[in-house]
């Protein structure tokens, strides 16, 4: 992998976020919102677009490989009981 897309987005400085976002055809905000946390996977023609904007920062495989990644799901949280260590619940 040459360099992760969220690594190579979030070093942008805020210019370069939006040249390289328009060059991809889309916007910066876009991609923070959507793209960066996974939320949305981009389509072959926006990968593509992603891909040859970033100048061979990342590939179209980089990015396939970001987006369809298994994540970790988060630990669900053990819910607190409705006694407090105040109360005597006893």
């Amino acid at each position: 992998m040459k360099q992760d897309f969220r690594a190579l987005f979030l070093a942008m400085s805020e210019l370069e976020k939006v040249i390289y976002a328009q060059k991809a055809g889309t916007s910066a905000a876009y991609i923070q919102a959507h793209l960066i946390t996974r939320y949305k996977i981009p389509r072959k023609k926006l990968m593509l677009s992603l891909a040859e904007a970033s100048e061979d920062s990342v590939s179209v495989t980089d990015l396939t490989n970001f987006f369809y990644a298994k994540v970790e799901p988060r630990k669900k949280r053990n819910k607190k009981s409705a006694c407090s260590p105040l109360l005597d619940c006893q």
